[in-house]
């Protein structure tokens, strides 16, 4: 069995001062999702990163179903950190990523890694 991996960048230089939303990833025919999430300096930025999932049809229109991914989430606390989020059984049509705001600013950059046959 050959194992397909797809890597790319989710989020770049998104601004911490709102919730920021990705586009939605394609994950059908996978069998796991990683997330790295890296922010930095602003004005300490607080809030939470999810990862959202949906088994919406998605052929003919976006998803506008999406559900928190089990155990996907992550606390931002500080002016400069990082998150992995890792999901191995991504049994799902498709995810995005979800940074929930509660205060301060700074700058969020986001790099997906999906793995397949």
């Amino acid at each position: 069995m050959s194992i397909k991996e797809k890597d790319f960048q989710a989020i770049s230089a998104g601004s911490m001062a709102a919730d920021i939303v990705s586009d939605y990833f394609d994950i059908r025919f996978n069998l796991g999702v990683s997330v790295q999430v890296v922010w930095s300096a602003g004005s300490t930025p607080i809030g939470d990163l999810r990862v959202e999932a949906t088994n919406d049809d998605f052929e003919n229109e976006a998803p506008t179903n999406w559900n928190l991914a089990v155990s996907a989430v992550s606390s931002v606390t500080g002016n400069t950190g990082s998150a992995l989020i890792n999901i191995p059984d991504a049994n799902y049509t498709a995810m995005r990523i979800f940074y929930d705001r509660t205060s301060g600013s700074g700058t969020l950059n986001a790099r997906v890694c999906i793995k397949g046959v």
